[in-house]
């Protein structure tokens, strides 16, 4: 039995105020996990900054901050 099915065979059981509830539920999920365009654009403004960084020579090496890790 597939998971959608599972589902169908659980929906009649289901009273309408419980079946609203998990519509609400799903509706907010979709857009919880769904970036947007404006999410997408940050991010990728994020990496270019941090590539330009990297190709002017500011970085922190990995070695430099196990060195400091060891100290805290």
């Amino acid at each position: 039995m597939t998971l959608d099915n599972s589902i169908i065979e659980l929906l009649p059981l289901l009273g309408n105020k419980e079946k609203k509830n998990i519509l609400s539920a799903i509706k907010k999920y979709l857009q919880i996990s769904k970036p947007s365009q404006q999410d997408i654009d940050d991010y990728n403004q994020e990496i270019e900054e941090a590539m330009l960084r990297m190709d002017a020579g500011i970085f922190i090496k990995h070695e430099d901050i196990e060195a400091e890790a060891k100290e805290w």
